[in-house]
């Protein structure tokens, strides 16, 4: 298991310091935590290539760690992916990704239709990402190792209940190894 933290900067930008996100290699599989400001540019410093990641768990649904989503899978998409990409995150990830594909639905149709000139084996983004809003408990499984999720209290102090705030910690296990990964979070017993 190899951890590589690929931002650790906040919601303003800095020149110095890409937005929250954190790469665990295992085995032949990269997966990505959080999806902050430049994680697609990040990832190809890292050494893993646009293409080279199936898995991408956000924390909490905030832009600091979600924005650099649609960079992620549309740069992904754009250099011929056509494998599954699983996103996993808080309920409201699902419409999120939704709303991504929504926005940049004239883009994915001239892409699309452009292929017909490029002879590009690109198929349809909204056929190749699976998104799955997720909560405690075991997230998915590879070969030799797994993620389970666990309820974390962001700590910004409004009073929102889990329910309407939701934000989760990951922790990856892998051969007698294990890293745990939040995002934004106060102490909380479930870690």
């Amino acid at each position: 298991m190899k951890i590589t933290l690929l931002g650790t900067g906040g919601p303003r930008p800095d020149p110095k310091r890409m937005g929250p996100s954190t790469l665990v290699r295992v085995g032949f599989d990269n997966l990505v935590f959080d999806a902050g400001r430049g994680v697609a540019a990040r990832l190809v410093q890292a050494g893993v290539p646009i293409t080279d990641y199936a898995y991408v768990f956000l924390t909490h649904l905030h832009f600091d760690h979600a924005g650099g989503l649609a960079d992620l899978l549309f740069a992904a998409w754009n250099m011929a992916r056509n494998k599954t990409i699983h996103v996993y995150g808080p309920k409201g990830t699902e419409a999120m990704v939704r709303y991504l594909f929504e926005a940049y639905e004239r883009d994915i149709w001239y892409r699309l239709s452009e292929t017909v000139l490029t002879h590009e084996k690109l198929v349809d983004i909204r056929n190749m990402v699976e998104v799955h809003d997720v909560g405690a408990g075991l997230v998915v499984e590879g070969d030799d190792w797994r993620v389970t999720a666990a309820d974390v209290d962001h700590g910004h102090g409004l009073g929102l209940s889990r329910d309407e705030w939701t934000c989760l910690a990951y922790r990856v296990e892998s051969k007698g190894k294990t890293v745990v990964i939040s995002g934004d979070a106060v102490y909380s017993p479930s870690l």
